[in-house]
């Protein structure tokens, strides 16, 4: 078990501030020793200062890269490709800069009917753009990883570049050129395994597993690719885990902020990969954080005031220490 790994969003400077708090005074001292920070569009770029919505710069980037490396935590950037740009109908930075990347350019940009937006796969120029974005990022915080996100898919095959093709196809080819272009650089790539999942064949939800043909795309991937394997809910298995063990995959599982959620998740992963003999490709554990930024995780920390999230996080070091 390599990874007792924690996630976060950053959004701007400050919160970037909290989180060097975060981890030197209560993160690191619990045992965590990966760190996935998700940027997205809220990095300030300087090739591409148009796509830019935050206020989170290089050099925040390379003060908490310094830390974790001098605390032997790996650090990896995230920033979500293809799904997840923007908020329902409304764009992300990408996609407000580049409106012709858009997959759906005729929904409202004031539309509630829809989750939310993704780019165009086939678009002639997408990658040219995505790929100097995450350059940009991995070389600010000079990892070893980086994570493309890719979870929760839910708008691809429509438009007239893309309407008739196989959407295993298009979203494989889409992790195949981040992963190409990634390894030029020897840096190895994360995705969330959510897409890559039949949900008809398991206990899972229209968000944690696929049910509009991408799933196909699991056996199209790379299988160093490390799937990061997320669900929040207690279950009496997780098939998934298994499952991803067995086309040949190293996984990190992921939970969330219910207790009895991670304890069951972290002990069956645990479980599969001695039945199967696969032990070392279980990574570890991640403990994502979606609901309490750095500044507001912090100060509950200090003030020993209890939250859900602390309590995985207390749950999972006293397993880690004692695994």
């Amino acid at each position: 078990m390599k990874w007792f790994g924690f996630h976060i969003r950053i959004c701007d400077k400050e919160e970037g501030d909290f989180l060097k708090k975060l981890l030197k005074e209560y993160l690191i001292p619990l045992g965590v020793n990966l760190l996935v920070i998700e940027v997205n569009t809220c990095f300030r770029f300087e090739k591409h200062p148009e796509v830019s919505e935050g206020t989170f710069d290089k050099t925040s980037a390379r003060e908490i890269s310094s830390l974790c490396k001098e605390n032997d935590v790996e650090i990896v950037p995230l920033f979500n490709c293809l799904g997840h740009q923007g908020w329902k109908g409304k764009p992300n930075g990408l996609l407000r800069a580049y409106p012709e990347f858009d997959e759906t350019p005729e929904i409202p940009y004031n539309s509630e009917d829809i989750y939310c937006r993704s780019w165009c796969p086939s678009h002639p120029r997408i990658y040219d753009v995505v790929f100097s974005l995450i350059d940009e990022i991995q070389e600010a915080f000079e990892s070893r990883y980086f994570h493309v996100g890719m979870d929760e898919v839910f708008i691809i095959a429509r438009c007239p570049r893309c309407r008739g093709k196989d959407p295993a196809y298009l979203f494989s080819e889409t992790a195949r050129k981040l992963y190409d272009h990634l390894s030029m650089k020897d840096v190895k790539m994360m995705m969330w395994g959510d897409r890559l999942i039949k949900r008809e064949e398991t206990p899972y939800s229209e968000w944690e597993a696929d049910d509009i043909g991408i799933y196909p795309a699991v056996d199209m991937i790379p299988k160093d690719v490390v799937v990061v394997d997320w669900h929040y809910e207690p279950m009496d298995r997780y098939p998934s885990i298994p499952y991803f063990l067995e086309k040949g995959f190293k996984v990190l599982p992921a939970c969330w902020k219910n207790l009895e959620a991670a304890k069951r998740f972290f002990e069956y992963s645990k479980k599969q990969a001695k039945k199967l003999d696969r032990e070392e490709n279980v990574l570890g554990i991640l403990v994502t954080d979606w609901h309490l930024p750095a500044k507001k995780l912090y100060e509950a920390f200090k003030e020993k005031r209890k939250e859900d999230l602390m309590e995985v996080l207390e749950y999972i070091s006293k397993s880690w220490k004692g695994s």
